[in-house]
C-alpha cells in the first residue's frame, strides 16, 4: 500500500462508508467492501508466491490445444503466466485493483477466478478457505486502523527474488496509526 496511497486512501474511505468506525471488520462484511476484496485478489495476483501448481500426472492420452500429451506424462500448472497474460489482463504490469470489479459494483467472478496462488482442481491447497478470511481480515483490519508509505529516497524493486517459491527483496516501509 505504501508504493499506491490512491489505493490505500480508497480501501480506507470504502471501510469508514461502509462499516464506519465502531466496530471491528468481520468476515461478513467482506461481500460489501468490494474494492477491498479488490485490492486483496490484486496484491495475490500481481505477487505470485508459487509460480508453478504442484506437478500432477496425467491419467491418459490427451490432446490439448494441438499439442500430444502422454499418459502418466507430468504436468506443471504455471500459475505466474496466468497472472501475467496480456491478452486476457492487458495491463498485467498495473497494479489496478479495479479491474476487477464490474459496472454493478461487484467482483468480476471471471477475473477473480483467474487468480490462483492456492491452485488449481481437486488438489488446491486445503487450507484456501481459511487463509482468504484470515488474509481479508487482517488487512481489512489493519488498513483501517495503520497508513503505510514510503521513507524519504526509498525505491521498491517488485521483481521477485527467484526460485520455487517467490520472495519479495528486502525493502523499508512506514507505518503510523491513523486517527
Amino acid at each position: 500500500m505504501s508504493m499506491y496511497p490512491q489505493v490505500q486512501e480508497r480501501v480506507q474511505h470504502e471501510i469508514a462508508d461502509v462499516i464506519g468506525s465502531g466496530r471491528r471488520i468481520e468476515f461478513k462484511d467482506k461481500s460489501r467492501l468490494t474494492y477491498t476484496e479488490a485490492t486483496v485478489l490484486e496484491v495475490m495476483r500481481m505477487t505470485t508466491i508459487a509460480p508453478f501448481a504442484l506437478p500432477k500426472l496425467t491419467v491418459k492420452d490427451t490432446t490439448l490445444k494441438g499439442y500430444d500429451i502422454d499418459k502418466e506424462t507430468v504436468v506443471f500448472f504455471n500459475l505466474h503466466s496466468i497472472s501475467y497474460d496480456k491478452e486476457f489482463w492487458g495491463d498485467p504490469q498495473t497494479f489496478r485493483p479495479e479491474r476487477l470489479i464490474d459496472a454493478n459494483n461487484k467482483l468480476n467472478l471471471e477475473k477473480c477466478n483467474r487468480i490462483l496462488p492456492f491452485g488449481l482442481g481437486r488438489r488446491r491447497c486445503v487450507g484456501e478457505f481459511l487463509a482468504r478470511m484470515e488474509q481479508f481480515l487482517l488487512f481489512a483490519n489493519v488498513i483501517r486502523r495503520c497508513r503505510f508509505s514510503k521513507p524519504a529516497g526509498e525505491s521498491y524493486d517488485m521483481e521477485p527474488d527467484p526460485g520455487l517459491v517467490y520472495s519479495p527483496k528486502a525493502f523499508c516501509v512506514v507505518v503510523e496509526e491513523r486517527q
